[in-house]
């Protein structure tokens, strides 16, 4: 389970799609895109093996 240090910001990604943002995470989703505005997250970056960034950190990391 991950630490959060402030439980109450929402997540960023969410907050995109709530201001009209298509968020995409794979080269399937991106290619079916046809317009608007899009956030691309490159797949490799966005599996679990990426690296952490410090306030996502465990403990065990």
């Amino acid at each position: 389970m991950r630490r959060r240090l402030c439980p109450a910001i929402e997540n960023p990604y969410t907050l995109a799609e709530k201001a009209g943002c298509t968020v995409v995470k794979t080269q399937a989703e991106a290619e079916k895109v046809a317009a608007g505005p899009v956030i691309l997250i490159d797949e490799h970056l966005a599996d679990s093996s990426a690296m952490v960034y410090e306030l996502d950190r465990t403990e065990q990391l």
